[in-house]
This record gives C-alpha cells, sequence and structure tokens, in this order.
C-alpha cells in the first residue's frame, strides 16, 4: 500500500476467509476494499483477476484465475492441488507452503516464514515474473481449447 497499490480482498471460502480478513484489517493503515460474497458472484470474482497488477492468494481459485489472466501470483499452498497447478506451469519458484493441520493437506502444521513471504512478493513486481505468468496463461488456455476439442470429438 505505500508503494500506491490498493489492496482488495476477495473471500472465497467466505467465513473462513472473512476471519483472517478481520484479523488483519486492523494493522492496514490505507485504501483497501473487501468484496464481501453477498456482493459479488464468483464470475465477477474472475474478472476482478483481469484488472489486477499483481496477487496473494491462498485460494485455489485465486491462483486459477491469476493464471488465466496472466497476472503475478505469490501462491500461499495449503494444498497439494495449488502447488501442483504452479508447478505444472513452471512457477513454483512463487508459492509458498502453509501447514494448517495435521490432519489433511500436507499433514503437519506450519507458519509461513517472513523473509520468504517477502522475497516472493519482491519477486511478482520483476519484468520476468510478468513475462513467466503470461506465458503460463498462453499454455493453460491452448490445453484449455485442446481439451475441449477432444471432449466435443469424444462426445460427437
Amino acid at each position: 500500500m505505500s508503494d500506491g497499490n490498493k489492496i482488495l480482498f476477495v473471500p472465497f471460502y467466505h467465513k473462513e476467509d472473512r476471519n483472517f480478513i478481520r484479523e488483519i484489517e486492523s494493522g492496514l493503515n490505507g485504501n483497501y476494499t473487501v468484496c464481501e460474497e453477498s456482493e459479488i458472484c464468483v464470475e465477477e470474482k474472475r474478472l476482478l483477476f483481469a484488472r489486477a497488477t499483481a496477487c496473494i492468494s491462498m485460494r485455489f481459485h485465486g491462483i486459477a484465475f491469476s493464471l488465466y489472466y496472466g497476472i503475478p501470483c505469490e501462491a500461499i499452498c495449503y494444498a497439494p492441488k495449488s502447488k501442483e497447478l504452479m508447478r505444472e506451469y513452471n512457477l513454483e519458484k512463487y508459492c509458498l507452503e502453509l501447514g494448517i493441520s495435521s490432519k489433511s493437506c500436507f499433514f503437519r502444521e506450519f507458519d509461513l516464514k517472513d523473509e520468504e513471504l517477502n522475497m516472493v512478493y519482491q519477486m511478482l513486481w520483476e519484468e520476468k515474473c510478468k513475462e513467466n505468468f503470461q506465458n503460463a496463461s498462453k499454455l493453460l488456455k491452448s490445453k484449455g481449447e485442446e481439451g475441449a476439442l477432444l471432449l466435443l470429438n469424444t462426445i460427437t
């Protein structure tokens, strides 16, 4: 925010996400907006990512929407599916693991390291990062088109 960026919180799993946002709101001294889930549908959420400069997301849909639009994303991965999506497009250096439960996901509890969080965040602003995500977006869309054709050929 000190660099003139506006923070937009986009909850996907509202109760838990909103509780998390409440925990950090008091530490924010600047311009930010929370898109309440009752005010915006998932299709509109997706479109918000098209206008973003960068994204920090721990939700699979936030990471996927960033990839779709080629928007640099710091992926906080609490589940293997998010990490695997980023790895598939050679973007794993923008991932950080977060262990939320010893009973699921990575099957152990561990927190983020501030220095790693800040290091990945700084990388989001590098020109090479934008290029990496734009290339991933092209690949993702190409695979989607191939999959759609395969599906059509299979059912017809």
